[in-house]
């Protein structure tokens, strides 16, 4: 397994035999450091919905999952080809945050949550018991729509395989939802 200095001088490397980007408004990102960056974005997505699933009650999961897209977008560079997966991933998370707040407890204490791997950065609102079935099925539309224009944009994307990674992992993502 290669590690991130590898790749990070690999990506150098390639970019310095690569030349300019042919795209002079955005930022130069060396094509090899975005097959990393998407690649590390995917495991970590994975991570994070396993978190979510395990860390979470159903109640919290919707903003659980908002909270860490958002943390998972941030890894990305928001020019290039990775700004797709990017775009998709912090409109998915704004849009959970909307769904949780929409649906939210006004009896249910907002919590921190946190596994030995991961602490949410803010307290992750709760969805009232009441609002469960609904705000489920707002957020799996949420998550269908993210999971679609990943598929669609993975047929233009350099890193295909990354794209159908963080689709599927999405797709694990309204799983969880569903189970609640």
């Amino acid at each position: 397994m290669t590690t991130p200095l590898a790749a990070l001088a690999a990506a150098v490397t390639a970019a310095a035999l690569l030349g300019p980007s042919p795209h002079p408004a955005a930022p130069q990102v060396p094509w090899a450091l975005v097959h990393v960056q998407s690649t590390d974005v995917a495991n970590q997505l994975r991570a994070y919905v396993a978190f979510c699933a395990q860390a979470a009650k159903p109640e919290y999961r919707a903003d659980c999952l908002a909270e860490r897209f958002t943390l998972a977008a941030e890894t990305l560079g928001r020019y290039g080809a990775t700004a797709e997966l990017y775009r998709a991933l912090k409109r998915a998370a704004r849009d959970l945050s909307a769904v949780s707040r929409t649906y939210a407890s006004t009896t249910a204490a907002p919590l921190i949550l946190s596994s030995a791997q991961f602490t949410t950065l803010r307290p992750i609102q709760p969805i009232a018991r009441e609002n469960l079935a609904r705000a489920t099925t707002a957020a799996t539309e949420v998550l269908q729509e993210a999971e679609l224009t990943l598929l669609r944009s993975a047929t233009r994307a350099p890193e295909v395989s990354a794209f159908t990674q963080v689709a599927a992992i999405i797709g694990t993502a309204k799983v969880l939802l569903r189970a609640g």
